[in-house]
């Protein structure tokens, strides 16, 4: 049995997802198969990003839309949340309450109990009452007539996926006096690359597989920045076409998409083995 070692110095792409390993010399392999033994690598792949397409949506504030553009970023909902938040803040679009809290027009968290994320649009005063005072509030143009924001999805873009909502959802309020609160339809996806895919792009051809290359898939299950250690218990050898090879060709693709993923941490430890057929 051989072992095959990939590591940081092998990656041959920016996304640090793509792998060429040398052979000292020109290999010919005959009966021989190929299997992972382990990989390691930091979750560090954006779940939010423009390279996703998922990283706008808008609110509507009395009559007027905005939009919040998210930075690239890996994020729970209370990261979300958090920078609606301080998008709110930038825009002067909350309220300070008289017992020192802040009303901000949106909220959004997680409910465990019904795996949902819940969207509550708050009502906005019209003017200046007990609760919300003028002292308190210097910053705030009070609009005159209440009003409740809205939330709404942007056509072709998925973030709706994230926290999951239709493509189309945008908060009706008709009926509503004091908040709205809507809960998700579909089981919020806030990891896009949480199912992986290994793929050699020579030396293997699996043609019971799409794309015929793959050697091996795992789910991420760690938290965000945390290491992701797969050490299969049983290797699934995959059989190597016979022929003369100068180098093994290896990729981290996202298993639903088959797309690239950009891993921000290149500190990645992958090891081969091959054995005979």
């Amino acid at each position: 049995m051989k072992t095959i070692s990939i590591t940081t110095k092998h990656i041959r792409s920016s996304n640090n997802n793509h792998f060429v390993y040398e052979f000292p010399s020109d290999v010919k392999l005959k009966n021989k198969r190929i299997g992972l033994a382990s990989l390691s690598m930091f979750y560090s792949m954006y779940n939010i990003s423009s390279v996703k397409n998922n990283n706008q949506v808008q609110y509507i504030w009395n009559g007027t839309l905005h939009t919040i553009t998210f930075p690239n970023m890996i994020a729970e909902v209370s990261d979300i949340q958090a920078y609606l938040f301080y998008h709110f803040r930038a825009q002067n679009h909350y309220l300070n309450h008289v017992d020192g809290t802040i009303l901000y027009p949106i909220e959004m968290f997680v409910d465990p109990a019904q795996y949902a994320v819940v969207v509550v649009c708050n009502q906005i005063p019209g003017s200046p009452n007990t609760t919300f005072t003028s002292a308190d509030n210097p910053h705030f143009t009070f609009p005159g007539t209440d009003f409740i924001p809205k939330l709404k999805m942007i056509a072709n873009t998925t973030f709706h996926k994230l926290i999951g909502f239709a493509h189309d959802y945008e908060t009706n309020t008709t009926g509503a006096t004091t908040s709205k609160t809507d809960l998700s339809i579909t089981a919020p996806i806030l990891n896009p690359d949480a199912n992986l895919i290994v793929v050699i792009d020579n030396l293997i051809d699996n043609e019971y597989s799409v794309p015929n290359g793959i050697l091996h898939s795992f789910g991420v299950n760690v938290a965000p920045s945390s290491q992701i250690v797969e050490r299969p218990t049983e290797i699934a050898f995959v059989d190597i076409l016979d022929g003369t090879y100068r180098n093994v060709r290896l990729r981290i693709l996202n298993a639903d998409t088959l797309q690239d993923i950009d891993i921000r941490d290149p500190e990645i430890s992958i090891m081969l083995l091959i054995q005979n057929a």
